[in-house]
C-alpha cells in the first residue's frame, strides 16, 4: 500500500491547494429580510480540528438586501450563515477559493435560495438533495422498529440519492472535488446514522449492530482528505475498535492506556492516506486538549505518519502546544478555591454582586467558541456590580489551565474536581456545556430563555437584575 503513497500525495496537493490563493467571498441578493446584521460561522480545520475564534463575525446586510462576506478558511470548509433574528439561514460549502452569490426571499427561503458562481454546484445539489432527504430520514427514523428495518431504509434512501446525484452531474457537470465530497456524504452518511442508533440501543461491542463495519471501507484515501463524513465514520470505527477492547475515554482519569490504544489501532487497521490523516486528527486533539503525553506521542507520530502535508499542518499545533505550555499564568487569571463547601457556600463570597457562570471545559469545542462572547459581556460589566465566574467542569485541570492560557481568559477560575463536578451539575441542573447560569445579588438562580448561549436577552435580564437591585 506504500507504493502509491507519491500518487496519492498528487491527488492531495490538488484538492488542497486548488484556488487557495483566490480570495473567497460570499455575497448575497435578499429580499424580505428583516434584520440589518449576518452572523457566520467556520467550521473547524479537518486535520487540525481547530477554529479560530479571532475572525470577524457578523456582517452589515444593507437596506437593498445585499451583503458581502470576504471569508479565510483552509479547504475543504462549511460556512453558516445567520440572520440574527435566523429569518435567513444557510449552508456554504467551500471546497475552493472565489466568490459566491446567494439569492432568496426571505418569505420562503427554502423555495427560494439559489447558489451561484465558484463552488455553486456543490452547494446547488446539496441544498436540493436535503430538501428531498431530511423529511424521509426523519420519517424512517421514527418509523422503523428495528435496526435492521432502519438500516433496509437507509439503503434504500441512498440508492435513490445517488440516482439523484447521477441525474443532477449529468446536466450541471459537477467538477471532481464536488462529485466526491457529495457521494462520500451519501454514501458513508449511512454509516454514521447505524452506529448512533446502536448506541442508542445501548448495543456492546461485538453485537450483531456493528455489523456495519465489517462493509466499511478502510482505504477511501481520496474522501479521507476532502470528505468530513468519511472522517467521522472511521472515528466510529476507530473508538469502536478502542472501546471492544474494554477501554473508555474519561474526562476526570488517566486516559493514558485509552491514548495508547487509540494510537495502536490506527497504524494496525488503517493504511495509506487514511491511517496518516486520522493519525494527524488524533495527534492534533491530544496536543490542542493538553493532554499529559501528547509531546511523546508527537514524536513517535514523526516516525509513523509518511505525508509530509500532514506533517506541516500539526507540527503548527505542536508549535503552539510547546509555547503555551512554557507560559506563566497572566496576573489577571484569579485561581479560586471551593474549600470543599457546597456550591451556593462558595458563590456567597460574590456579596451583593449579579453573577454569570460560565460552565466549560477544555475538550468542548461548543465552549470555546463561547468564550468570546464571555469575555465581551465581561467587558461590558466591568464597572458594574457583576461578576463573571469561569467554572472549569468535567476536565482535568492542567488541560484547563493551558487553556486559559490559550485563549487569554483572564478573570476569575474554579476548577472543580471529580466529586464537585457531580455537586454542581445537581445544584445548576447542568444536562450539557456551555451553560450559562445567572445569580441575583439575593443568591437566587434567575431563568435564561437559552442557558447554553449568550446573547441580548442575556443583557437585558442582567440590566434588569441591576436596576431592581436583586
Amino acid at each position: 500500500m506504500r507504493r502509491t503513497f507519491p500518487l496519492l500525495l498528487g491527488i492531495f496537493l490538488i484538492l488542497s491547494c486548488n484556488n487557495q490563493d483566490i480570495p473567497t467571498t460570499i455575497t448575497g441578493q435578499l429580499s424580505n429580510i428583516q434584520d440589518s446584521i449576518i452572523t457566520i460561522e467556520l467550521s473547524l480545520d479537518q486535520i487540525t480540528r481547530i477554529r479560530s475564534i479571532d475572525y470577524r463575525t457578523e456582517f452589515l446586510i444593507e437596506k437593498d438586501g445585499t451583503f458581502s462576506i470576504p471569508v479565510d478558511m483552509p479547504y475543504p470548509g462549511t460556512v453558516t450563515l445567520i440572520s440574527n433574528d435566523y429569518n435567513f439561514i444557510a449552508f456554504v460549502i467551500l471546497l475552493q477559493g472565489g466568490e459566491i452569490h446567494l439569492t432568496a426571499d426571505c418569505a420562503n427561503v427554502k423555495e427560494t435560495l439559489e447558489y451561484h458562481g465558484s463552488n455553486s454546484g456543490i452547494n446547488t445539489f446539496n441544498f436540493q438533495w436535503q430538501q428531498l432527504n431530511d423529511p424521509a430520514y426523519r420519517e424512517l427514523r421514527q418509523n422503523a422498529k428495528s435496526y435492521r428495518l432502519l438500516k433496509n431504509g437507509l439503503d434504500s434512501l441512498q440508492t435513490v440519492s445517488m440516482k439523484m446525484l447521477e441525474d443532477f452531474h449529468s446536466t450541471e457537470k459537477l467538477n471532481k472535488e464536488e462529485l466526491l465530497w457529495l457521494r462520500s456524504k451519501i454514501q458513508y452518511g449511512k454509516f454514521v446514522t447505524l452506529n448512533r442508533q446502536a448506541y442508542r440501543l445501548k448495543a456492546q461491542p461485538g453485537d450483531s449492530n456493528y455489523q456495519l463495519f465489517e462493509t466499511l471501507n478502510l482505504e477511501d484515501h481520496e474522501a479521507v482528505l476532502i470528505s468530513p463524513t468519511y472522517v467521522n465514520v472511521i472515528l466510529d470505527y476507530i473508538l469502536y475498535e478502542v472501546n471492544a477492547k474494554g477501554i473508555y475515554y474519561s474526562s476526570l482519569e488517566d486516559n493514558s492506556e485509552y491514548f495508547e490504544t487509540f494510537y495502536q489501532v490506527i497504524r494496525e487497521r488503517l493504511t495509506g492516506k487514511v491511517h496518516d490523516v486520522m493519525l494527524s486528527i488524533f495527534i492534533s486533539n491530544l496536543l490542542n486538549d493538553f493532554e499529559e503525553g501528547a509531546p511523546k506521542f508527537y514524536e513517535r507520530y514523526l516516525v509513523d505518519c509518511k505525508s509530509p502535508d500532514m506533517i506541516k499542518k500539526t507540527s503548527a499545533v505542536y508549535d503552539e502546544h510547546l509555547e503555551i505550555k512554557n507560559q506563566n499564568l497572566s496576573d489577571n487569571v484569579v485561581l479560586m478555591s471551593t474549600g470543599q463547601e457546597e456550591p451556593l457556600e462558595v458563590l456567597s463570597r460574590f456579596e451583593n454582586q449579579v453573577l454569570l457562570l460560565d460552565f466549560w471545559a477544555s475538550w468542548c469545542s461548543p465552549c470555546i467558541y463561547g468564550i468570546p462572547h464571555t469575555k465581551e459581556l465581561a467587558g461590558h460589566y466591568k464597572d458594574s456590580a457583576v461578576s463573571v465566574v469561569y467554572i472549569g467542569y468535567d476536565d482535568q485541570e492542567s488541560s484547563l489551565i493551558n487553556a486559559i492560557k490559550k485563549h487569554q481568559m483572564d478573570g476569575i477560575h474554579i476548577i472543580l474536581n471529580k466529586a464537585e463536578t457531580g455537586t454542581w451539575r445537581k445544584e445548576f441542573s447542568i444536562r450539557g456545556i456551555p451553560t450559562y447560569v445567572l445569580i441575583n445579588k439575593e443568591g437566587e438562580v434567575i431563568p435564561m430563555n437559552n442557558p447554553h448561549q449568550l446573547n441580548e436577552d442575556t443583557y437585558t435580564i442582567i440590566d434588569s437584575l441591576l436596576s431592581t437591585g436583586l
